[in-house]
């Protein structure tokens, strides 16, 4: 009984799509998590219509990108994209991609929202470089002490730690980061 209710409790949260789907698809076959509910948030889909949108009635899709307060739709702080979701519970994982604006993403909309709504794990995309213009430090590379700071702020404000790093193929400028919310 405590893993049916844990299942109905759980949802995973989908930021960055690009239109890929591979992330969704692993969830639905992963029999451990197939009762899972996914919310894919992405503002990038041309007419906001999915071509590879898994068929899985678990896979929600939203029209929308995170941002902060400061954005108008369709980018809309974390808290506004969860109560998208109508759950009552929070995120046991939120995967985000999205290509070097996630500092501003996590300290500024992520980590301001309601505690009660913070995901449990976070799997993303860590960038120290970009070719994103609208970032402002585009035309040059974070530095270490930048990333150091970064993780030490989520650990301080959110008690995240890194529980794992991953280099990726084709992206010499990142890597893949799993994050794990440590309360005591």
């Amino acid at each position: 009984e405590n893993s049916n209710n844990y299942m109905q409790q759980c949802n995973i949260v989908s930021i960055g799509s690009n239109d890929q789907w591979g992330f969704e698809r692993e969830i639905t076959e992963n029999s451990k998590l197939r009762g899972c509910i996914i919310h894919t948030f992405d503002c990038t889909i041309p007419n906001n219509k999915p071509k590879r949108k898994p068929q899985s009635d678990n896979v929600k899709f939203y029209p929308y990108c995170i941002g902060s307060e400061s954005q108008k739709a369709p980018y809309l702080p974390y808290d506004q994209l969860w109560s998208l979701a109508k759950s009552k519970h929070a995120p046991k994982v939120l995967k985000m991609d999205v290509e070097g604006f996630e500092y501003d993403v996590i300290l500024n909309s992520i980590l301001t929202s309601n505690a009660s709504t913070w995901p449990e794990q976070i799997v993303m995309e860590v960038h120290w470089g970009t070719r994103m213009v609208r970032l402002p430090w585009m035309p040059r590379t974070r530095t270490a002490a930048e990333l150091a700071v970064f993780f030490g702020v989520m650990f301080n404000r959110g008690g995240y730690i890194i529980q794992q790093t991953r280099f990726m193929p084709g992206c010499q400028t990142c890597m893949e980061v799993l994050l794990v919310r440590a309360v005591c």
